[in-house]
């Protein structure tokens, strides 16, 4: 199971610092992709949330709780579990262009070969 990340504020959008945090614990917590999410199996949310006049980031971790609701789609609420962090961003340096670069290259054997179906 993998917690549903939730990113609150356009700052993860709009700044490169906070982008680069977003992009960084996406990657610590990468799985496999979905495309589907059963509401059964989802159980934890990790909320994230950027607050522009301190420069801060607020980590939440809350336990999903599904409650019968009396209609088809079950009530939601959520219940704070820990941990709970605050983050400062205080220092952020660019790659230099060349490095990035490298880093960003994928292998050749992680490319998805493609097949031709169509026989003649």
């Amino acid at each position: 199971m993998k917690p549903c990340f939730l990113f609150c504020g356009d700052l993860f959008e709009r700044s490169s610092s906070h982008s680069l945090f977003k992009s960084i614990i996406l990657d610590f917590y990468r799985g496999s992709e979905v495309d589907q999410i059963d509401l059964t199996g989802l159980d934890r949310i990790i909320s994230l949330t950027a607050d522009p006049t301190a420069n801060m980031i607020t980590w939440r971790v809350y336990n999903i709780v599904l409650k019968k609701s009396g209609i088809k789609l079950p009530r939601v609420e959520l219940e704070e579990i820990g941990p709970r962090m605050n983050f400062e961003i205080r220092r952020v340096r660019d790659a230099i262009p060349e490095v990035m670069k490298e880093a960003l290259k994928v292998p050749k054997e992680s490319k998805v070969k493609k097949r031709n179906e169509n026989f003649t």
